[in-house]
Parts: structure tokens; C-alpha cells; sequence
């Protein structure tokens, strides 16, 4: 008489690895279902909220666990040129913390018939035909290139960055910068105001290591009760004119 143990055994295992198969899919099926309707963003936070006026309206509605924030802090930036940085914080289950800080000119880049005004970060806050009253002028002898000139952009030449960092990183002096002018590459130059000295950068050095020597030179001849005209950091060994 044939046997017939193993036929039955093979059905057996088949159905219910078809069975667990069908529960598994229905199961994921289910749980994508919950997360993808458990995790959408009800609430957009802006933070501080005097910056309520950013459109972030199309964050409303995104799942909040596949959310990329990197991604969408820097589509907040490339949106919104007046706005420097944005920290994106998930609120479990449905809520987003967006922390944002408003750029702030520190010069104005005269180029091609207008005015860049230009954040601490080297972001091109607006685009002006006007200079802005009061704001630190920078004269640059080249064209900047439309697609590098579009608010929201972050300067990329490094004579310009130069200058940034220049008025970032002045020391406390007795003086302010009153112009800045880029007639050549890599000489970057700064007049000091209250008749103070014309001082040449060059855009290839260390700023803090040159803002220390010019800080020395003056803090020396002051005691001597001398004032230079001049001072040049273009080369290794750096020189004034009395």
C-alpha cells in the first residue's frame, strides 16, 4: 500500500508558509498605513516667532518619520535669502520645530551696476541699485557672474569671502573701517577711518595671523606716538609707511 505521509506533510508546510506569507503583507500593509497617516505634520513651529511670516506652509502634511531635514533646511534657505541658518527639530507624533536666524548685512559688494548686500555668512541677503545708507562699501573691480549675484547665494570668490572675513574678524582698534576696495586679485584693501592707515590683506593668508600683526604695529607705534599712513601684509615680511 503506497504512502502517503509525505504528500500530506508537503501541503501542510506549504499552506501555512503561504499563511504567514499573506498575515506578513497584511500586516506591513496595515503598519505603513498607520505611520503614514499616524506621522503628519499638523504643526510647523517657528522659532522665534516674529519670523512667522517665512512660508513653510508645504511642510503641513509630510510624514514626519521619511521627512530628510537636511534637505528641507536647505530648501528653507534656498527660498528665503533673508534667512542665514534654520535647524530642523522632529516633535513626535506630528509637529516640527523650525529655528531660524535672520541674516544681517555687514557690507554691501558694489559690482555691475548695483549693490549685494552680503550677511556674516557670505550669503547675498538682496540685490540693490541703491547703496544702503550707513552699510560699509565694497568697490570690486571685476563683474560677478548673474547666476553667483542671485540673493540666496553664497559668495564663492575668495578675494570677496576675504573681505567678509576681514570685517568679521577686526580686532578692537581705535579706528573703523570706512571703505574696502578689491582692485587686483588677492589685494584686498581697508581704510581706516579718523585718517587712519590704508591696510593691504592678502586674500592667500591666515586674516586672524594678519589682523594680529596689524594690531601689533599700531599698538607699537602708538606708544611711540607715531601714526602710519600705510601698512602692507601682501608679502612674508610685512612693512608700514610713516
Amino acid at each position: 500500500m503506497p504512502n502517503l505521509s509525505k504528500p500530506r506533510e508537503s501541503f501542510s508546510t506549504g499552506f501555512w508558509l503561504k499563511t504567514i506569507l499573506i498575515v506578513s503583507l497584511v500586516l506591513s500593509l496595515l503598519a505603513g498605513f498607520f505611520v503614514n497617516n499616524r506621522f503628519r505634520i499638523k504643526e510647523v513651529e517657528i522659532k522665534p516667532s516674529k519670523l512667522n511670516f517665512v512660508p513653510l506652509g508645504w511642510l503641513l502634511n509630510q510624514n514626519l518619520l521619511a521627512l530628510n531635514t537636511t534637505k528641507a533646511g536647505a530648501k528653507i534657505l534656498a527660498d528665503n535669502p533673508i534667512i542665514e541658518t534654520v535647524e530642523l527639530t522632529k516633535v513626535y507624533p506630528e509637529k516640527l520645530r523650525v529655528m531660524l536666524t535672520l541674516s544681517q548685512p555687514i557690507l554691501q559688494i558694489k559690482t555691475n551696476g548695483y549693490y549685494l548686500l552680503i550677511s556674516a555668512g557670505g550669503k547675498i541677503i538682496s540685490r540693490r541699485h541703491q547703496p544702503q545708507p550707513n552699510l560699509l562699501s565694497v568697490d570690486y573691480y571685476q563683474k560677478i557672474r548673474s547666476y553667483e549675484s542671485r540673493p540666496g547665494a553664497r559668495i564663492i570668490n575668495q578675494d570677496l569671502l576675504t573681505a567678509v572675513n576681514i570685517v568679521n574678524q577686526i580686532p578692537p582698534l581705535d579706528q573703523r573701517i570706512s571703505q574696502i576696495s578689491i582692485d587686483k586679485p588677492e589685494q584686498i584693501k581697508i581704510q581706516l577711518d579718523h585718517q587712519g592707515p590704508l591696510i593691504t590683506f592678502n586674500s592667500k593668508k591666515n586674516i586672524a595671523k594678519s589682523w594680529r600683526i596689524v594690531h601689533n604695529i599700531l599698538k607699537s607705534l602708538k606708544i611711540k606716538g607715531q601714526k602710519p599712513i600705510e601698512i602692507n601684509l601682501l608679502f612674508d615680511k610685512p612693512y608700514f609707511i610713516l
